[in-house]
């Protein structure tokens, strides 16, 4: 058991580390806290296990154990279908010509696209390689602490890296993965006259299994996803955030 405590404690401790190094080099959201918050509750559970264990022996102590019990395993089974979802795509190539593309936001600093935006930014650019006559729409709003949308950054980057302007569609007042498919279908919608096409959506390889269900319940038929490599220090938090997302959008959709 002491061992058991031991590897507990360094686990906490290493999550709360993994906060603070990482919110260092990018913009604070959940993921980033995220370690720091299950760290945290890891090392109070090995400090107070003792009155933990008399408190959920029975009655209503006992019920909120089983409900967190079950809360904790609906999390690890989303995890589980996150990262099995991650490997089966890797390096997917997509099954159609793509006639339209849409790249989603992924934040800024400032006016430069973040370090996960670059990568997904990236990916644009290489599958723009094999469909050099597909529209690409660049999805997402202004942030409050962005100095322009990231639509008008992405087109920025894409423009300096060789991409021709005039096949870059900006999409500038999304604020959610929802409204990046709602807004840019709109969009696409009217530049194809409301005839069918078929579409490729690029975002970073974890977040490919969310967006693929709210891209189909946001009213797309012939839509795929790829994925781009994950900014390598911010995986773990990136992860641990995409599980709840994950979550969430199962319950509600979005």
């Amino acid at each position: 058991m002491i061992i058991i405590n031991i590897i507990i404690l360094i686990t906490g401790f290493t999550l709360i580390i993994q906060t603070i190094n990482i919110s260092k080099i990018v913009n604070f959201n959940l993921g980033v806290i995220l370690p720091a918050i299950i760290g945290v509750i890891l090392i109070l559970i090995v400090i107070f296990q003792r009155p933990l264990k008399r408190l959920t022996r029975k009655g209503v102590g006992k019920v909120l154990k089983i409900i967190a019990i079950a809360l904790i395993s609906f999390y690890l089974l989303a995890m589980a279908g996150l990262l099995i979802n991650v490997q089966i795509n890797k390096n997917k190539v997509p099954s159609y010509k793509a006639e339209a593309v849409i790249v989603l936001g992924a934040g800024l600093n400032g006016a430069k696209p973040s370090l996960q935006l670059q990568k997904r930014l990236n990916k644009a650019i290489e599958f723009n390689q094999e469909n050099k006559n597909a529209i690409m729409v660049v999805s997402g709003g202004q942030g409050a602490d962005e100095l322009i949308s990231e639509a008008e950054a992405m087109k920025i980057y894409l423009v300096e890296k060789g991409l021709p302007e005039d096949r870059i569609i900006m999409e500038s007042q999304s604020k959610s993965t929802y409204e990046n498919f709602v807004f840019s279908k709109e969009i696409l919608d009217k530049k194809y006259n409301g005839n069918s096409y078929n579409t490729i959506f690029i975002t970073n390889d974890f977040h490919v299994l969310r967006a693929s269900i709210i891209a189909d319940r946001s009213g797309f038929k012939n839509i795929e996803g790829i994925g781009s490599d994950s900014f390598t220090q911010s995986i773990l938090n990136d992860y641990l955030r995409e599980g709840l997302a994950v979550i969430k959008t199962f319950i509600i959709g979005k």
